[in-house]
C-alpha cells in the first residue's frame, strides 16, 4: 500500500516536471517508479513519450512496447510507438501501430496525421493524402496536415491544387515550412520571381538550410545575381560543416568540386531516403536466366532529351541475348508521342507510376530482372531514387539521366568514360565505374533532321553576322559564363548571341545586364520551342555553340554537333563539367574545342568568330567526323554496352567483388 502511495506521488511529481519541461528530472523520477514497479503502465508510457520528445527513439521503443503490452487499449501508447517505429526506419510496423491507435480512438487527428507521414516517407502519396484528409476533418486548423496535403499534391504534379491548399494553410498560419512548400510549387510552375519572394519571407523566420539551393536556383533562373556569390559561399560552408545539404541536381549546376558534390549527395540521401535502405542489401536472388534481363527505369520514354539519346540503343539491343524492359515512372497515356511509339515497339514498357516500392520490387522479382538501370537519378521531381535503395535487382546501375554519383548503397556501377571520370577522380563516386571506350553518352544515329530549311531572316538572325548560340537552360548560365560571353561579343564586332526563349523576368534582367555591359539589345535573339526534327534543322544557322559551366550541355551539345555546329566547351572536375570534353574527344575535336579555363574559352571563341578560314576548317572536320568517328555510331555503342552488361553479370554469377570495368 505504501508503495502505491509512493508511486502515485512520484508519478504526479514526475508528470508535473515533464509538463514544465524539466525533462531530465522527470526522466529520473519515471525511472524511480519503474525500479519499484517495472510494470507500471503510466511510467512506461510517459517515459516512452519523453524519449520521443528527446528523439531518443531506441529508448522510446523499449518503454512504449512495454506499455502497449501492459495496456492494449491506450491511444497515446500506440500513437507514440508508431512515431518511434517510423523514425527507426520500420514503416510497415509503424503503420500497424498507428492503425491500432486509430481503431482505439478514431476521433483523434494526430494518429491519422502520423500515419500519413509514414506513407509520405514511403512516397505513397495517395495513401498519405487519405490519412491527412481524415486528419483535417477532425481538426480543421491542423496546419501540418494542410502543408503535407499540399506537399503530396506537389509531388503528384497537381500544382494548381497544391498551391490552393498551401495558400489556405498559410492564411491559417504563416509558417516557415508552408512558405518553403509554396516557393517549391511556384518554382516548379516557372514562377521564379514569386518563388523568390516566398523564400525571402521564409528567410526572415530562419535560415533556409536545405532550401537555400532552391532559393539560389530560383534567382539564377531569372539572372537575378544580387548577392549570389555570398549565398553560394554560405551553401558551400553549410555542406562542408554538415549543417545542411541541398538537391544534388541543383547544386551540380553551381559547384565544380566532385568531393563536395559527393559529400552533399551522401547527406541528402542519408537524411531523405536512408530509412528506405533495404535491411538485406545483398539479397540472394535465386534465379538464373537464359538471357540477361535488363530493366531501364525512366520518366522520359516520351519527347524528352533522354529518349532522344537512348531510343536507338533500345531498338538495337540484341534481343537474342537480352530481354529489355522499360519501367515508366509516369503514366504515358497522355504523353505518348513518336519516341514512345519507337520505344514501345522495341521493348516492353511497364507503368510503375502508381506502384509502391515493395510492389516495384516484387514486380522485378517476378520478372527476374538481373540488371536495373536508373536513367533518372535526381534530375526531376519524377525521380524515384528510393526504389533503388530497396535493392530491386542483383545489379544496379546509374546511367545517363543524372551526371554524378547517386549516393551510398544505391547503385553498384556508374557508366562513364576516361574523360568523364579520370582515375584520380574515382574516389568521388560511390559507384564503381564502367568505362566505355569512347564517350559514355549514347546517341541515336536514326535521329531525323527535318528537310525544312530555315532562313536566318525568318529566325530574326542578321545575315552576315557570326552567330554564337547557347540553347541551355537559364539555370546553367552563371555570372562568370555570362561575363565571358559579354567579352566575346565585344571581341567579335559583327556577332550576335542566340539563346533559347525564357520567361519575361529572365529576359528583362538579361537585357538590363547587357545594357550595363554596353551590348545593344538587338545583339541577343531568342528562339521559340520547335519539334526536335525542325529544331535540328533550325540550329544549322548557328556558327558556334558556347557551352555553359560547371554544368555542360548534354543532349543539347549532341543536337548541335549532330546538326554540324561546332561546340566550344569548358572542362572542369565534375561529371557535369566534363561532358563536352567527352563528346568532343570522341569526335577527335578536343584540341580545337575543349578549354580548361575561362581565358582560353574566351580567346578561342573570339578567334573563331574573327577567323573565317580557321572556323571553316573545324566545321569541315566536324561534319566529316560525325560519320567517321565514334560519337554517333549507335551499333558500336550498343555492342560495347552489351559487353559491359555481360561482364558485370558474369562477375555477379561468379560472386566476384564489384570493381571498375574497362571495355
Amino acid at each position: 500500500m505504501n508503495n502505491q502511495k509512493e508511486i502515485s506521488s512520484l508519478l504526479i511529481e514526475a508528470y508535473q516536471k515533464h509538463l514544465n519541461e524539466q525533462i531530465d528530472e522527470a526522466e529520473k523520477d519515471y525511472k524511480k517508479i519503474l525500479i519499484i514497479d517495472p510494470y507500471n503502465f503510466d511510467a512506461n508510457n510517459l517515459l516512452g513519450a519523453l524519449y520521443v520528445e528527446k528523439k531518443e527513439y531506441l529508448k522510446a521503443k523499449e518503454y512504449l512496447i512495454k506499455s502497449t503490452s501492459i495496456k492494449k487499449d491506450n491511444y497515446h501508447s500506440f500513437n507514440n510507438l508508431g512515431i518511434t517505429l517510423k523514425e527507426l526506419g520500420q514503416p510497415e510496423e509503424a503503420i500497424k501501430k498507428l492503425d491500432l491507435a486509430i481503431n482505439i480512438n478514431p476521433n483523434r487527428a494526430e494518429a491519422y496525421h502520423n500515419c500519413g507521414e509514414v506513407y509520405l516517407s514511403l512516397n505513397n502519396f495517395d495513401l498519405a493524402l487519405k490519412y491527412f484528409n481524415n486528419s483535417i476533418k477532425l481538426k480543421k486548423d491542423f496546419t501540418n496536415s494542410y502543408e503535407n496535403i499540399a506537399f503530396c499534391l506537389y509531388k503528384s504534379h497537381k500544382l494548381s491544387e497544391a498551391l490552393e491548399i498551401i495558400n489556405f494553410s498559410l492564411n491559417l498560419n504563416l509558417t516557415y515550412r508552408g512558405l518553403c512548400i509554396k516557393a517549391d510549387i511556384l518554382l516548379k510552375q516557372g514562377k521564379y520571381k514569386e518563388a523568390i519572394i516566398n523564400f525571402e519571407i521564409a528567410l526572415k523566420k530562419k535560415d533556409l538550410g536545405t532550401n537555400l539551393i532552391k532559393y539560389i536556383s530560383a534567382k539564377c533562373f531569372i539572372f537575378d545575381w544580387d548577392k549570389i556569390n555570398e549565398l553560394k559561399n554560405i551553401l558551400i560552408k553549410n555542406i562542408n560543416h554538415n549543417i545542411s545539404y541541398g538537391d544534388p541536381f541543383l547544386i551540380s549546376n553551381l559547384i565544380d568540386c566532385p568531393e563536395m558534390l559527393k559529400k552533399n549527395t551522401e547527406l541528402y540521401t542519408t537524411k531523405n531516403i536512408g530509412h528506405i535502405y533495404s535491411k538485406n542489401k545483398k539479397n540472394d536472388y535465386n534465379y538464373k536466366n537464359e538471357k540477361i534481363n535488363i530493366g531501364y527505369f525512366s520518366a522520359d520514354f516520351i519527347d524528352h532529351a533522354t529518349a532522344h539519346l537512348i531510343t536507338g540503343l533500345l531498338e538495337k539491343h540484341d534481343k537474342n541475348k537480352f530481354n529489355i524492359f522499360g519501367f515508366s515512372l509516369i503514366n504515358l497515356d497522355e504523353k505518348k508521342n513518336f519516341y514512345t511509339d519507337r520505344i514501345s515497339k522495341a521493348i516492353k514498357i511497364i507503368d510503375i507510376s502508381n506502384k509502391t516500392i515493395s510492389e516495384v520490387k516484387n514486380l522485378c522479382l517476378t520478372l527476374k530482372i538481373d540488371i536495373a538501370v536508373d536513367l533518372h537519378g535526381f534530375t526531376s521531381s519524377y525521380s524515384r531514387i528510393e526504389i533503388f535503395c530497396e535493392r530491386i535487382a542483383p545489379i544496379q546501375i546509374n546511367y545517363l539521366g543524372y551526371p554524378g554519383t547517386v549516393g551510398p548503397n544505391i547503385a553498384d556501377y556508374i557508366i562513364a568514360d576516361s574523360k568523364i571520370i579520370p582515375h584520380e577522380y574515382q574516389n568521388y563516386y560511390f559507384e564503381k565505374i564502367i568505362y566505355l571506350p569512347h564517350s559514355y553518352q549514347v546517341n541515336d544515329d536514326q535521329q531525323k533532321i527535318s528537310e525544312k530549311k530555315f532562313s536566318r531572316k525568318e529566325l530574326n538572325l542578321p545575315d552576315g553576322s557570326f552567330v554564337f548560340s547557347c540553347f541551355n537552360n537559364t539555370l546553367k548560365i552563371t555570372p562568370e559564363i555570362f561575363k565571358t560571353w559579354v567579352n566575346i561579343l565585344h571581341g567579335v564586332e559583327n556577332s550576335v548571341l542566340w539563346l533559347y526563349d525564357c520567361n519575361v523576368d529572365a529576359k528583362n534582367n538579361l537585357l538590363n545586364l547587357l545594357n550595363k555591359n554596353h551590348i545593344n539589345s538587338n545583339r541577343i535573339i531568342f528562339a521559340k520551342p520547335l519539334q526536335i526534327n525542325n529544331h535540328l534543322s533550325r540550329i544549322q544557322n548557328a556558327d558556334l555553340f558556347l557551352d555553359t559551366f560547371p554544368y555542360n550541355a548534354h543532349t543539347t551539345a549532341r543536337d548541335f554537333l549532330w546538326a554540324g555546329v561546332p561546340v566550344l566547351t569548358l572542362c572542369g572536375k565534375t561529371f557535369a563539367s566534363r561532358v563536352g570534353y567527352s563528346l568532343l574527344s570522341s569526335l577527335e575535336l578536343n584540341d580545337e574545342l575543349v578549354c580548361f579555363d575561362l581565358k582560353e574559352y574566351e580567346q578561342k571563341a573570339i578567334m573563331y568568330g574573327n577567323n573565317k578560314i580557321y572556323y571553316k576548317k573545324i566545321k569541315k572536320k566536324l561534319i566529316k567526323n560525325r560519320t567517321d568517328k565514334y560519337l554517333f555510331n549507335t551499333d558500336l555503342f550498343t555492342k560495347n554496352i552489351e559487353i559491359a552488361y555481360t561482364n558485370i553479370y558474369q562477375k555477379y554469377l561468379n560472386k566476384e567483388a564489384i570493381d571498375h570495368i574497362f571495355i
